[in-house]
């Protein structure tokens, strides 16, 4: 069964992902991982945008991965489950280190050291070889690679009856639970939460921390009829809009309170379960063509796995030649537009997208 309105869902995130990384360089805070930053043209616009998009982008990825985790599991088993998740997670994730990674480090050194792109192999190779290498965007593959391992475990925990906890759980009680130990995640978390995991490492902190949303994905499986006309609580919107205004005030600011901090995590997460809600409640408003939103759905995947290196080329070559918003505007078409038909036209109808692990 296909449901249109997660097709709707992944498309807007990707769309509101990809302006997201577009905005970057134009942020007054400057981003510690983005290595493109612009001369002129800062706006704390672009500062709001990015800290908003970020607390759900994410975090609908995860949930979304969860729904269909538990879909695929029930329907298939356990053996088939982890070929298809290792050749539709574990092949693009190898592809994207062997050709996207390089990439990015040449365009992000390039221009942090001033050398021109044909002369920077050394300086990547030395970057590869000593500690700079990184799995960029590929990170969430990474840990969802991790947290279906944990979920297989759960699920073939035969003590825990995880179906029937599942079907039984009340809609506030795992919210709450949620809430409660997504926001403890991020309180304990070792450094500012708005720095995700780049690394070749894993921290703990946020590995929980996102499979408390992929588990939430799963539950919402199990309670999707239930779930179907449910409209949010007529006061949640207030709730949300405090949590928005802590989280961008203790984003947008250097403050290392603790109590400050306390506050911002928990807005952080209250924030990404509102965004949640309200979009799984919206995009089944949403009535779209079928066909074409199930192609531009089938192709988001691939624009996930370009759109990075294809931001990064868009800032080395236009940041400081091209008003902000025209760039960010112009190249989210160019990403989204670029990936729609390169998926549609070289993947989907040959059998090299099949193997490479984009088509299902």
């Amino acid at each position: 069964m296909r449901y249109d309105y997660l097709d709707n869902i992944r498309i807007l995130q990707h769309i509101l992902r990809c302006a997201m990384h577009l905005s970057v360089p134009f942020m007054v805070l400057p981003s510690e991982v983005w290595p493109i930053r612009a001369t002129e043209g800062y706006s704390q616009v672009a500062d709001g945008y990015v800290f908003f998009i970020h607390a759900q982008v994410m975090e609908i990825f995860f949930a979304l991965n969860g729904f269909f985790a538990i879909k695929i599991l029930l329907k298939y088993g356990n053996k088939t489950f982890i070929i298809n998740r290792l050749h539709r997670i574990g092949v693009p994730f190898v592809l994207g280190i062997l050709l996207l990674v390089p990439v990015i480090l040449a365009l992000g050194l390039s221009w942090q050291k001033q050398i021109p792109l044909q002369q920077i192999a050394p300086y990547v190779q030395e970057g590869l070889l000593h500690g700079k290498f990184t799995f960029a965007h590929l990170w969430s593959l990474w840990y969802l690679m991790i947290i279906y391992a944990i979920f297989l475990l759960i699920y073939n925990f035969k003590t825990l009856k995880i179906n029937t906890l599942l079907e039984k759980t009340n809609p506030k009680n795992a919210l709450l639970s949620l809430a409660f130990l997504a926001s403890f995640c991020l309180i304990f978390y070792n450094r500012k939460y708005t720095l995700m995991p780049l690394g070749t490492y894993f921290e703990w902190q946020m590995v929980l921390y996102f499979a408390t949303f992929f588990f939430l994905g799963v539950w919402y499986f199990y309670w999707k009829e239930k779930l179907e006309n449910t409209k949010p609580n007529r006061y949640l919107w207030l709730l949300f809009l405090v949590a928005i205004i802590i989280n961008l005030s203790f984003q947008m600011t250097k403050s290392d309170n603790f109590a400050f901090k306390i506050a911002g995590s928990v807005a952080y997460v209250v924030q990404s379960i509102c965004c949640l809600i309200y979009c799984w409640y919206a995009m089944k408003k949403v009535r779209l063509n079928p066909i074409l939103t199930k192609n531009l759905s089938d192709a988001m995947y691939w624009v996930y796995w370009i759109e990075v290196p294809m931001a990064l080329l868009a800032h080395y070559y236009f940041v400081n030649s091209v008003p902000a918003l025209v760039l960010v505007l112009s190249f989210t078409l160019l990403i989204i537009g670029f990936g729609y038909f390169s998926y549609h036209y070289f993947l989907k109808k040959t059998k090299l997208g099949k193997w490479l692990g984009f088509v299902g």
